[in-house]
C-alpha cells in the first residue's frame, strides 16, 4: 500500500486528487495537514471525514507514517519550508503548481531532494497530457521541432504556468530568454532557446489551453483536455514513489517560473531578458496572492459558488 499525505487544502486539487488516487490499486490518501491559509478551523476535519482519512497534529508527524507526501497549498511562498522536511527524511514529494515564486526557493527545494536522497516532482498536470504526449513523440519521430507556440488563459503566473509547462512538454525544455512582444487582450512574448529554436508564448487568451508544434516534416496542434490531465500527472506521481524516478527533472519545472519571471520584466522594460539574469530574490508575491485567493475563495462560498473569480498577478 503507497499511503500519501496532503499537506494544505486551499484549492479544490486536494479534493480531485484523493478522489483519484483513491481509486488506484494499492494508493491511498491516509493523513491530511491543513494551515488554515483558506479555510477555517474544522475544514480538515470535515475533508478527512469525506475521504476517509486522518487529520495530524502537525505536518511532521506523517513521517514514517506515508510513503510519500503531496504539499498542495496555493501560497508557493511557503512551499519550501513545507516540503522541505520530508524532502530532508527521504520522503517522495510533489508540489504542486506554481512550485515556487522565486529562484532560491526552487534551488532550495532541489537541494533540500538532493541531501535527503527524496524524489521530487510538481508543476502544472497540463504538462502530462495525453495531446502534449502524443505530439511530442509524433514531433520527434518527424525530427523534431523547429517553432512553437503555445497559448491559455487566466491570470500572469498562477493560469500562466500552465501555457509555460504545455510548452516544454510539446518541445522540450532549454529555454534561454524571454521577450514581450505586445498585447491586444492577449499578451504575446517571444521565447528563445538556448539552441536556437523560437517559440511564441500568449496569455491571457479566451478559450482553454492550446499548443502548436511545427517541425521539418509539418505541424501538429492540439486543444488539451485539462479535466483528464490530473489522472495522468498523479499516475506519473504513483510511478515516481514506486520507482524513485521523477518523470521530469524540477529543474525544468523552476525554469518555467524563471520564463514568468523573465515575461514580467520584459514586460516592464521592453527589453530581452535572459534567465541567466535573474535575481535570486525577484518573484511573484505568495503571501499576497494567497490573501485575495482567500478573500475571493470566502465570497464564491458565501455565493455558494464553485469557483472563485480569475486572480491576477502582474504586480
Amino acid at each position: 500500500m503507497i499511503r500519501i499525505g496532503l499537506v494544505d487544502l486551499d484549492t479544490s486539487h486536494p479534493a480531485s486528487f484523493a478522489k483519484i488516487l483513491s481509486q488506484m490499486e494499492g494508493v491511498k490518501v491516509t493523513a491530511v495537514y491543513d494551515h488554515g491559509d483558506v479555510w477555517p478551523p474544522g475544514y480538515a476535519e470535515e475533508f478527512a471525514q469525506e475521504h476517509g482519512t486522518q487529520v495530524v497534529a502537525k505536518p511532521e508527524d506523517m513521517i514514517g507514517h506515508v510513503e510519500s507526501v503531496m504539499v498542495v497549498g496555493t501560497n508557493w511562498d511557503r512551499h519550501l519550508e513545507r516540503a522541505r522536511p520530508f524532502l530532508d527524511g527521504g520522503v517522495p514529494t510533489f508540489v504542486d503548481k506554481v512550485v515556487v515564486g522565486r529562484v532560491r526557493d526552487g534551488i532550495g527545494l532541489m537541494e533540500a531532494a538532493q541531501r535527503g536522497k527524496a524524489p521530487l516532482m510538481g508543476g502544472s498536470s497540463l504538462r502530462y497530457g495525453v495531446e502534449v504526449v502524443a505530439m511530442r513523440k509524433q514531433i520527434e519521430e518527424q525530427g523534431g521541432a523547429l517553432t512553437a507556440w503555445a497559448c491559455g488563459p487566466g491570470d500572469a503566473f498562477n493560469y500562466a504556468i500552465h501555457a509555460v509547462e504545455m510548452l516544454q512538454a510539446a518541445i522540450g525544455g532549454g529555454i534561454r530568454s524571454v521577450r514581450f512582444i505586445g498585447e491586444h487582450g492577449p499578451a504575446l512574448f517571444a521565447v528563445g532557446y538556448d539552441d536556437g529554436r523560437l517559440a511564441m508564448l500568449q496569455l491571457h487568451t479566451p478559450g482553454g489551453f492550446r499548443v502548436t508544434a511545427c517541425g521539418k516534416n509539418g505541424s501538429l496542434s492540439s486543444e488539451v483536455d485539462a479535466g483528464r490531465c490530473y489522472q495522468e500527472m498523479l499516475t506519473r506521481f504513483v510511478d515516481m514513489v514506486r520507482t524513485g524516478e521523477p518523470p521530469v527533472g524540477f529543474a525544468e519545472s523552476l525554469e518555467a517560473v524563471k520564463v514568468l519571471l523573465a515575461a514580467r520584466r520584459s514586460r516592464a522594460t521592453g527589453a530581452t531578458v535572459y534567465l541567466d539574469d535573474l535575481t535570486a530574490d525577484e518573484g511573484f508575491d505568495g503571501e499576497a496572492f494567497i490573501l485575495e485567493y482567500g478573500r475571493q475563495r470566502r465570497a464564491a462560498e458565501d455565493r455558494n459558488s464553485a469557483a472563485a473569480p480569475p486572480l491576477h498577478a502582474w504586480q
